[in-house]
């Protein structure tokens, strides 16, 4: 399964996606982003799959 984290700020505006990541266990995930309220949404794909368009 690959993943993919979108984030939108408070006002809903796209504000960007991260790279695609993958999970191992113990993996850890960083998003750098001023602070601020913010909404993330996370896609997931089979292995092999494309994501689709996120804006």
């Amino acid at each position: 399964m690959l993943l993919k984290i979108v984030t939108y700020d408070a006002a809903g505006n796209y504000k960007g996606a991260s790279g695609q990541l993958s999970y191992s266990a113990g993996a850890s995930w960083n998003i750098n982003l001023p602070a601020g309220a913010y909404t993330f949404v996370a896609v997931a794909v089979a292995q092999g799959k494309t994501f689709p368009k996120v804006q």
